[in-house]
């Protein structure tokens, strides 16, 4: 049976970590440090420690710019850094274990495509948690986007994945007919329910938030599109590019690896080698931009998307379409944890970016295993039908 959600008493004064932190960088921070145990905070210093004396023994024996020296320097910067793990990695392994609890947690709160009840699941979860000693700190989950995130990929995609496969073997039942019964058969026996819940707040979520009317919130939450406030669009798509490489830690890696690689040019001194390192990260921004900005960007904002655009039914009209792009980008900034602002120049590139990104590219092709989004072939399908300029 679906749960009906119920109001939190402390669901007003939320305790998840995107209340207590600036971003969600400072608290990924924290959770690196305090999730490192005792051997890995023993083998940190003990790393340390041996960069300081390698450092001051070939400072005596070698040339000041020894290429030698410098690859040790490397080597253990690099031992050092593997020490840490991506939080993010670490929490999906622990919800892994607690699968069932996650699935509880879900058909309980029912909470479908509303952010706002995953972040009371999430907080839910979070106390589960750490009072059961699954977690060392209060808050392993930082928001319900987060919570959200992991319940599709532990949860839905396998389903999704184990549905196709049934597809394939009966390919000649249509697919249409009775898709949810056939998707929840495909699911564990915990899951089940979830997974029909989990449909059920979907589809509900879409009859009100696709509607026409809501064509006169979008004209309220206008705001000014990057075509109108900067100087150049060219400017623009380079702003979002190195905004995008700071967002997703992406420059780090680069500054790394770059820093490495000139580390084999004698000539290049430390200091001025920064300026090729900072070069590095201008072209491979620009290189990665498209991916870059789609890291955060998860199925609630892409519901979002395609709702304003069943709603609009922009067609090819430019107009119609720049109505879109500033809802989304007004969306992005208040309401996602994406929190990027300007993530459509225009209307044209908002409709040459559904086109490309959001759309049809989501669906699994013939061959592919991928089926991250199989289960919103519907609501896809219905935005590219609104979009469609026939």
């Amino acid at each position: 049976m679906r749960g009906t959600f119920k109001e939190d008493p402390e669901a007003h004064e939320l305790r998840n970590p995107k209340t207590h932190y600036r971003n969600k960088a400072s608290w990924e921070l924290a959770q690196m440090a305090t999730g490192l145990s005792i051997p890995k905070w023993m083998s940190s210093g003990l790393i340390i420690c041996m960069f300081i004396a390698a450092h001051d023994v070939y400072y005596e024996r070698a040339p000041a710019r020894s290429w030698h020296r410098q690859q040790l320097y490397n080597v253990l910067l690099s031992s050092f850094a593997m020490l840490f793990e991506s939080p993010y990695q670490k929490i999906k392994r622990t919800i892994k274990l607690q699968m069932e609890q996650l699935c509880r947690e879900v058909l309980e709160g029912n909470p479908g495509m509303q952010i706002e009840q995953w972040d009371l699941v999430a907080q839910r979860l979070n106390d589960f948690l750490h009072a059961e000693g699954h977690w060392p700190v209060t808050n392993p989950l930082f928001d319900g986007h987060m919570c959200h995130s992991l319940f599709r990929k532990l949860v839905v995609h396998p389903v999704n994945k184990k549905l196709l496969a049934t597809r394939v073997q009966r390919a000649t039942v249509d697919a249409r007919e009775g898709e949810l019964s056939t998707r929840t058969s495909a699911a564990s026996e915990p899951a089940k329910d979830t997974i029909a819940c989990y449909e059920s707040g979907m589809r509900e979520w879409w009859a009100r938030n696709a509607k026409p009317e809501k064509q006169e919130g979008i004209d309220v939450a206008c705001r000014k599109l990057p075509k109108e406030v900067v100087w150049s669009k060219v400017g623009w798509q380079f702003s979002v590019a190195m905004a995008a490489l700071v967002q997703t830690r992406a420059f780090i890696p680069i500054s790394f690896l770059s820093f490495i690689g000139l580390g084999t040019v004698y000539s290049i001194d430390t200091i001025f080698r920064l300026t090729p390192v900072v070069l590095s990260n201008v072209f491979w921004g620009i290189i990665l931009s498209p991916a870059l900005r789609d890291t955060d960007v998860n199925a609630r904002d892409l519901m979002e998307l395609w709702a304003t655009i069943v709603a609009v039914e922009p067609r090819g009209d430019t107009s119609e379409w720049d109505r879109v792009a500033s809802h989304m980008n007004k969306y992005l900034v208040t309401a996602s944890a994406a929190g990027r602002a300007a993530q459509f120049y225009d209307g044209e590139n908002c409709m040459q970016r559904f086109k490309k990104w959001y759309s049809a590219s989501l669906l699994p092709k013939e061959g592919q295993v991928d089926a991250r989004f199989e289960d919103l072939q519907p609501y896809i399908e219905a935005a590219m039908d609104a979009a469609s300029e026939d």
